[in-house]
């Protein structure tokens, strides 16, 4: 079974992104997202997990619980993991595209929470990692 950790400030979508995949036979891993956390914090949780592919939320900061966005968490992570399949996930494909260095890693979230578009989400991730 693959297993995904999918970072993202709010619980609601990790739960949502994690009912669609498991359809797929892919295991959804979340973090809890503390209140003031700072990126490296984070970072250590990451690295430590045993898993297949990481999906960054973009906007972390969005509701103020972090000051950091998950353009940060990747360059970090690729710096430790430079080879590790990871990917940022958006609801705001033009803002993450102006900060994400390698445009080729983002997804619109809804590939991942929209019954409709996931299969073709889940064919991509197959493909690619």
């Amino acid at each position: 079974m693959v297993k995904i950790v999918v970072v993202d400030e709010d619980k609601h979508q990790v739960i949502l992104i994690k009912g669609v995949l498991e359809k797929y036979n892919i295991e959804v891993l979340g973090y809890d997202i503390n209140n003031g956390m700072t990126s490296d914090e984070l970072l250590n949780q990451v690295v430590d997990s045993d898993i297949d592919l990481l999906m960054i939320d973009f906007l972390l900061s969005d509701r103020g619980i972090v000051a950091f966005n998950g353009d940060l968490i990747y360059r970090k992570f690729q710096e430790l993991r430079p080879q590790f399949p990871s990917i940022i996930f958006t609801s705001n494909e033009p803002d993450a595209f102006i900060l994400v260095d390698n445009p080729n890693i983002i997804y619109e979230k809804d590939m991942a929470t929209d019954p409709n578009k996931v299969g073709k989400f889940v064919s991509i991730l197959e493909k690619k990692y």
